[in-house]
């Protein structure tokens, strides 16, 4: 990130957790939210780490023992490299891997924790990755993003309905972390019909692409037409 800062300045949570916890307890604290992350449970996308998986048992365990419930995020933009190289959520491969990886993680924590969350702000790694060079692989590219885009629903979709068939009786719960951006015409009814089109625009690609899909199992009004026009439907 920004001047090559790296972990020696962080938080370094992975090794203090214990404390941390401790120290969130003493600040009221009721819960935390804890991302998961896919590459170190499972590096080759098959293969449980039992490195990591005793990791995030004994952070789950240490963070009920301090009183503090548990929001479970299975993905927080830390896409493994392999599967970066095999098409990122364009590839259905990657997905599959993905579900494979939830059932693990819901089997062995649905009845410890108190929510799982599919994904953390699911728009951010199509903007940032494939519209912007903010993160890997910083690649625009406005048809890939459609298709990435697709696959972090397709891929939320799909684990959604692995907990609605094995886990809904667990204690989790099962949803998803969403960052809305809306965008208001300027001076509200004095802005032009360019302002209006912008605006539209704006929230169709920032926000309605995950809402509509998600809440409601329909694409947003305009949506498949404005993705044709410009020839970036998702083929897979």
């Amino acid at each position: 990130f920004y001047n090559q800062v790296g972990p020696n300045v962080t938080s370094d949570f992975v090794h203090h957790y214990k404390e941390d916890l401790e120290l969130f307890k003493s600040f009221g604290i009721n819960s935390v939210r804890l991302g998961i992350s896919w590459a170190r449970l499972m590096p080759d996308g098959k293969n449980i780490s039992e490195k990591g998986m005793a990791f995030y048992k004994d952070v789950i365990d240490k963070a009920y023992a301090n009183g503090i419930k548990v929001v479970l995020n299975l993905f927080h933009f830390d896409m493994p490299l392999w599967a970066h190289e095999k098409g990122d959520w364009a590839s259905r491969e990657v997905i599959e891997s993905f579900v494979h990886f939830a059932d693990v993680v819901m089997n062995e924590f649905a009845d410890k924790v108190d929510w799982i969350a599919t994904f953390n702000e699911p728009g951010v790694p199509v903007i940032n990755g494939y519209q912007h060079k903010n993160h890997w692989p910083r690649t625009p590219d406005n048809k890939m993003a459609f298709e990435v885009g697709f696959g972090i629903l397709l891929a939320h979709a799909k684990v959604t309905k692995l907990y609605w068939e094995k886990y809904a009786d667990k204690k989790a719960k099962i949803g998803v972390v969403i960052n809305v951006n809306p965008a208001i015409v300027k001076d509200g009814q004095t802005g032009t019909e360019a302002d209006k089109y912008a605006a539209w625009m704006f929230n169709l690609l920032h926000n309605d692409f995950f809402l509509y899909p998600m809440a409601k199992g329909e694409w947003p009004k305009g949506g498949i037409e404005f993705a044709k026009e410009r020839g970036v439907v998702p083929t897979h």
